[in-house]
């Protein structure tokens, strides 16, 4: 009799437990996919500013073919991305007004590049790391 009582106590806190770990898991899960929401068009903004700046500074690090062509893979990521942050912003109707900051961005950007374009083969190289991204677009 006692061992069937331990038994029952056992199987009760087995299912306690499961539902326990259940409920657990469910709340993990929605935590998950509010943290996960979509963007808003300020997150989308800071996320191009970073991606900018990285691409930037990796251009700045390339001063001649070989060096570029060691950026190259990282290149085509940086602007995969700044690809798709792009076709993110599309979801908004109404555009964001440039900052300063934006445009300087821009501006930097556009000097590295015209820069690397000088180079020796930099034009082809940089079109081959840029492929990918314009296809997103």
């Amino acid at each position: 009799m006692k061992l069937l009582l331990i038994c029952l106590e056992i199987a009760i806190l087995a299912i306690f437990l499961r539902e326990c770990m259940r409920r657990l898991i469910l709340l993990g899960c929605l935590l998950i996919l509010c943290g996960c929401g979509s963007r808003s068009a300020e997150d989308i903004r800071e996320e191009g500013r970073t991606v900018t700046r990285t691409l930037t500074e990796e251009l700045r690090t390339v001063h001649n073919r070989r060096e570029l062509m060691e950026a190259a893979p990282k290149l085509k990521t940086l602007f995969r991305q700044l690809a798709e942050l792009m076709a993110a912003s599309q979801e908004f109707q109404e555009p964001l007004d440039l900052e300063k900051t934006d445009h300087d961005l821009s501006d930097e950007l556009r000097l590295q590049m015209n820069r690397i374009y000088q180079m020796d083969g930099g034009r082809q190289i940089m079109e081959q790391s840029q492929q990918d991204a314009v296809r997103l677009l």
